[in-house]
């Protein structure tokens, strides 16, 4: 939400038609790219990130910011392969849900409907 008042507030500084006298002709220099929209996904992602439980962060850091394999982390956090894996899904899944990132449903993701088990039997 912040980042759509944000958003929204910038584009209407950029609406205003600037003054400019007749011998000024648009250039590059008017048109200068901004890093909004990284900086506002930035805070987002890490107010998401502050969200989540401290184990889940960790295992987070060690894994995408650390640039850990799962064996490496699992031993940096003292706790087994497993269950660094384990945190690490449900760390990504609750990340997705706080960023309202909305996950495939199992039939777009592959898997067989319901009623296709049902009736294989």
């Amino acid at each position: 939400m912040a980042r759509n008042i944000a958003i929204d507030e910038y584009r209407l500084r950029m609406i205003r038609a600037q003054e400019v006298d007749g011998s000024v002709w648009l250039n590059e220099s008017l048109a200068k790219p901004d890093d909004v929209d990284r900086i506002l996904s930035a805070m987002v992602l890490e107010d998401a990130i502050q969200g989540l439980s401290s184990k889940h962060r960790e295992v987070l850091y060690e894994t995408y910011y650390a640039g850990r394999s799962t064996r490496e982390a699992a031993l940096v956090l003292g706790v087994p392969p497993g269950t660094v894996k384990s945190r690490l899904h449900h760390a990504v899944r609750a990340l997705r849900t706080a960023l309202g990132i909305v996950e495939p449903t199992d039939e777009e993701a592959g898997a067989k409907p319901a009623w296709w088990h049902a009736s294989a039997a």
